[in-house]
């Protein structure tokens, strides 16, 4: 959750707790394609170099 609250620039994990409504299944869901985007833009970014 604190990966998820810096994500989101929130600084307090109560926010996160306040935003995401989301059912366990869609939440990892989410999570799980988010750091997945993070990654491939930071291998593109690495690969550039």
């Amino acid at each position: 959750m604190h990966k998820i609250a810096s994500l989101a620039g929130y600084k307090s994990i109560q926010t996160t707790m306040r935003y995401t409504h989301l059912d366990n299944k869609r939440f990892s869901s989410l999570v799980s394609k988010t750091f997945n985007v993070l990654e491939t833009n930071t291998e593109q970014d690495i690969s550039n170099v």
